[in-house]
């Protein structure tokens, strides 16, 4: 059993944590740290069963998908690293992106590492490769923005 620490973000910017302990128990509490109850998290329905959820899950990983399916009111879920903790899919160094001058081998290299990762590389990817697509855009035709 992998501990957790899941920030919960509201629109005003407000936080929000629910975390596992290395013993197992599931805490929630605010920004100051005062203990809370799970409907502060944005769980509308039953928090116990938000709870059981939470106490079957393996990693990380896995409480972030329960607590973005159970969750709402307009609460971005992510997940805090913990030192010593490794992810169940670590994150895919992608600086080397940063130093390919050509926008169209970018684009290349990015559709390599695109197959077959989790989803939260793929959304680190994905932003990378809206980027060289803008920026092979902007090189083909550096007027298109006078046009529209």
């Amino acid at each position: 059993m992998q501990e957790f620490r899941i920030k919960a973000t509201d629109r005003y910017r407000q936080c929000r944590y629910v975390y596992r302990t290395a013993d197992g128990h599931i805490h929630c509490v605010l920004s100051n740290g005062t203990s809370a109850s799970f409907s502060y998290f944005g769980i509308a329905g039953d928090q116990m069963e938000f709870l059981f959820a939470l106490k079957d899950c393996d990693t990380a990983e896995e409480a972030l998908n329960v607590c973005e399916r159970m969750g709402g009111g307009g609460m971005t879920y992510s997940i805090l690293p913990i030192k010593g903790v490794v992810p169940a899919h670590p994150l895919v160094p992608l600086d080397f992106l940063d130093k390919i001058a050509d926008p169209i081998d970018l684009l290349c290299r990015i559709s390599e590492l695109s197959l077959g990762v989790d989803p939260v590389n793929a959304q680190r990817i994905l932003s990378r490769l809206i980027i060289a697509a803008q920026d092979i855009r902007d090189k083909e035709d550096p007027g298109w923005e006078d046009k529209e």
